[in-house]
């Protein structure tokens, strides 16, 4: 581990925790005085600073050991959102299968159940509404096509830029690279 004073360390941390570094140097600085252009300049120099990289590189791997991530994982997520299909969660009469009998595909596309009553008329008890809200399946695909290469009109995703990516996904790749 780098010798890092202690706000330092809670920039990594908070880097780690956000993908943000102004939103990381916020947590970590007092910037109560700063102008948020002046917050953008500093947390930047923060991530020029080659023993702040390299503390973050450490998290971010230590991060993956521990949750177990690859990219493949990622991938397959993606794929579960993007190609998921409503129908899978329905009985024959359209109404929803219990929780318990949803397949892991359809499922990991849920964002949120909500469940309400609503009143009926008479001395009906009331019905309950549920509300189903899935991730949205352009923003998975939009991830798969582009992580593919299937976007012929931009070359650059065939052969993407590693350093541009998200540090998060870039530290899975070299994680994934370390192990072969």
């Amino acid at each position: 581990m780098a010798n890092l004073t202690p706000k330092q360390e809670r920039f990594c941390q908070a880097y780690i925790k956000t993908g943000n570094a102004s939103e990381a140097y916020r947590a970590a600085y007092d910037c109560s005085k700063m102008k948020p252009e002046t917050v953008n300049r500093a947390a930047k120099q923060l991530l020029d600073n080659s023993k702040i990289t390299a503390r973050i590189k450490e998290l971010q791997a230590q991060y993956i050991r521990e949750n177990d991530l690859s990219p493949d994982k990622v991938l397959k997520e993606w794929a579960a959102i993007g190609f998921s299909d409503i129908r899978q969660l329905l009985n024959e009469n359209g109404g929803l299968l219990p929780v318990s009998q949803w397949p892991d595909s359809v499922s990991a596309a849920v964002a949120a159940v909500k469940i309400r009553q609503e009143p009926t008329q008479g001395d009906e008890p009331p019905a309950d509404i549920i509300e189903l809200k899935l991730w949205p399946k352009t923003n998975a695909l939009d991830a798969l096509s582009k992580n593919l290469g299937l976007f012929k009109e931009d070359n650059d995703q065939r052969r993407p830029n590693l350093e541009a990516l998200n540090p998060l996904l870039q530290a899975m790749i070299d994680f994934a690279k370390s192990r072969k």
